[in-house]
């Protein structure tokens, strides 16, 4: 139901689709990675989290501006439940929506470029609160 809601004409479909992405994981309900080795011709199988990730990031590129903030807006949420490597993956894609957003003159949306920063700002700071927290564990 979310890759159709992501492919929907509808602009609140596909902002939906992102809320429900967001939902997803942040409850828990979808498992971050398989429990199985099972691969399919020979690559492994992705997992709900990064397929997931897939639709999300999809979505970062949309042509309607509150589609794109809305990507933003839940990598924010998703910060402190996202382990390193996935958050990896969804920084990238917010970088790279930063980059596109900047680079597209006629189209560039101050507010899809304010919800993308500040998700980075919030990796950042938990980046930061992690080293502090393994500064304190020190013997």
């Amino acid at each position: 139901h979310v890759r159709s809601c992501s492919q929907s004409k509808n602009s609140k479909q596909r902002i939906l689709c992102l809320k429900m992405i967001e939902v997803l994981i942040t409850n828990g309900i979808c498992l971050p990675k398989r429990k199985s080795t099972q691969q399919v011709a020979e690559t492994e199988v992705l997992s709900p989290h990064y397929e997931l990730f897939n639709i999300a990031s999809s979505l970062s590129r949309d042509s309607i501006a509150n589609v794109r903030l809305n990507f933003g807006r839940i990598v924010c949420s998703l910060v402190s439940v996202l382990d390193d490597e996935e958050l990896g993956h969804w920084m990238k894609a917010v970088q790279e929506q930063i980059e596109a957003e900047e680079n597209f003159e006629s189209a560039r949306d101050r507010d899809v470029i304010f919800f993308a920063r500040h998700a980075i700002l919030r990796a950042k700071e938990r980046d930061d609160m992690s080293i502090q927290s393994s500064i304190h564990d020190m013997p």
